[in-house]
């Protein structure tokens, strides 16, 4: 989680959890930097996501519910971050220094 301070609030940005294809290419694009260094990143990304494409809809809900089970705990984390009904998609959330102690 990253914090940036100003003042007596805090503005809390947390990274967002990934979605399966994220998860998916995080070792993928490990695994084809390995096997072909001389590969830039544009290109290993492109074969991936050629691969993804290829995958069937089996091999895709493996990362698809590893995606959803890190976004369940990271709203359970970060409950003061969610957007609010009444806060406009364009505000971030405020949360005051004591909120963040408890």
């Amino acid at each position: 989680m990253v914090a940036f301070l100003t003042g007596v609030l805090s503005i809390i940005r947390p990274f967002r959890a990934m979605i399966g294809v994220q998860l998916w290419a995080k070792k993928a694009r490990r695994d084809m930097a390995a096997l072909h260094p001389d590969l830039e990143n544009s290109e290993i990304s492109s074969i991936l996501g050629q691969e993804w494409k290829q995958l069937t809809a089996a091999q895709r809900e493996v990362y698809v519910r590893g995606s959803k089970t890190l976004r369940d705990e990271h709203k359970k984390m970060c409950v003061a971050c969610l957007r609010h009904p009444a806060v406009h998609s364009h505000q971030t959330v405020l949360v005051s220094a004591n909120m963040l102690a408890a």
